[in-house]
């Protein structure tokens, strides 16, 4: 990378379809605050909501993301003084980044252990059951220990070298978790948020309160717009009232 002339990196989860990538106004903020690492979070609304939080780190003087699974529940529920938001709600959606000299720095073998712990989380897995005789293919509750690793847990070494940019839920927070059919963060949760989003750029490109007719929903191209911008010519009118309206141009 540093042959090729690469400063910094972006790295994010798959799971989130509204991820900003190569998002010029975080990146941008980092590289004029020249930090050495940051991420991006959305506020969380709910005790229950399985997301980690970024939170101060007194030990580095920095900061560190707690993950939900090692929260203690009156520390999920705190909220501040006055009963409204909740107390440690600077929500992780895995957006980060990262200088090159940092990452060259915490990816030395002697740092793997001090800055990379094993995290056990908690999983339905299949098995076989003896007794039974058969597959066990959906577990009713967590039966198994899985052992992971996460980048973000290098985030104390970067001590006040680092930012924090919380982002519009709305806009860039939308994660695939569920099977179709979910309640929530499923195929059709993500597609719905995608094209709520897409929508609302273009509603406010045209100053007008609905697409025309009984259409309700709209897709952007990427290769047209990034985040809202340059739709202000897009012209509605003669695209037909009815079904999904696809802007690509």
């Amino acid at each position: 990378m540093r042959r090729r002339g690469i400063a910094c990196l972006q790295v994010f989860g798959v799971d989130n379809i509204l991820t900003r990538v190569a998002d010029p106004l975080f990146i941008g903020h980092c590289l004029l605050e020249r930090v050495s690492m940051a991420a991006k979070v959305v506020e969380r609304t709910r005790p229950e909501e399985r997301v980690g939080v970024v939170a101060a780190d007194t030990a580095s003087g920095g900061y560190r993301v707690v993950e939900y699974s090692e929260m203690r529940p009156e520390d999920a529920a705190a909220r501040e003084p006055d009963g409204q938001r909740l107390l440690m709600r600077a929500a992780n959606i895995c957006q980060h980044y990262f200088t090159l000299e940092s990452l060259e720095s915490v990816c030395q073998p002697e740092n793997e252990v001090r800055l990379l712990p094993y995290h056990a989380a908690k999983k339905k897995v299949p098995y076989w059951d003896a007794n039974a005789g058969q597959m066990v293919h959906s577990p009713p509750t967590e039966n198994a220990i899985k052992f992971e690793k996460f980048v973000f847990d290098v985030f104390p070494a970067a001590g006040s070298s680092f930012a924090l940019w919380e982002a519009a839920r709305s806009e860039e927070f939308s994660p695939l978790k569920n099977a179709p059919g979910s309640s929530s963060d499923c195929p059709e949760t993500c597609r719905r948020d995608v094209l709520e989003l897409h929508t609302k750029w273009l509603l406010t490109a045209a100053s007008a309160s609905s697409l025309g007719g009984s259409r309700r929903y709209a897709e952007v191209s990427p290769l047209l717009s990034y985040a809202g911008e340059g739709l202000e010519g897009v012209d509605l009118s003669g695209n037909p009232p009815e079904g999904l309206l696809f802007v690509d141009e």
